[in-house]
Order: structure tokens, then C-alpha cells, then sequence
């Protein structure tokens, strides 16, 4: 998203339209096994206590997805934060939620 922001926008806003075109089919498999990648280590996490049972983890891929994928839209480099920065915020946020102690 750092380097190629136009590419990226490009995949997230016409993902839908290409996959179903001769020769693209692999963007959609790609993003099955993406998520299905992200869904086996939610659900490991949550068999080993690492994260809470009670989540459901589709939902919880979607919202780390989406929050992440969201910045394409609005980041800028050189406005105040580095992809390393927002990294570190979102896991921050990610790890200790938004309430203080």
C-alpha cells in the first residue's frame, strides 16, 4: 500500500469485476486462500488460548482485513505516519483495544 497505492486501490475496488474474467480466475482463488489461511490461525489461536473462543473468527478476519485494507483510501507517505507507524498503531489498537486501563 506504501509503494503502490494505485495498484492496490485497482485490486480492492475491481476484485469482483476481474476474477470473473477469462484468465484472472486466480485472484479469486488467491483471496480464498488467503482468508482461509488468516481463518486457521484465528481458529488455532483461539483452540490454544491464545485469543477468545467467543469471537467468531470470520468476522474478526474481516474487521483486521478491512481496517487494514481501508488505508489505501486515506494513507498518504509523508503525512505524519510511515507504513511502519500505522503498523505499529494498528497492532497496538489490535493487542490492547481502545479503553484505557
Amino acid at each position: 500500500m506504501e509503494s503502490q497505492p494505485d495498484a492496490v486501490g485497482l485490486y480492492q475496488n475491481e476484485l469482483s469485476f476481474l476474477a470473473r474474467q477469462p484468465g484472472f480466475e486466480f485472484l479469486g482463488e488467491n483471496s480464498e486462500r488467503i482468508e482461509a489461511l488468516w481463518l486457521a490461525q484465528i481458529t488455532e489461536g483461539q483452540k490454544v488460548g491464545v485469543f477468545r473462543d467467543s469471537i467468531d473468527a470470520p468476522i474478526a478476519y474481516r474487521f483486521i482485513r478491512d481496517a487494514v485494507w481501508s488505508t489505501v483510501a486515506w494513507y498518504r507517505p509523508g503525512r505524519g505516519h510511515t507504513a511502519s507507524t500505522l503498523t505499529d498503531n494498528f497492532l497496538d489498537l489490535l493487542h490492547k483495544g481502545l479503553l484505557a486501563d
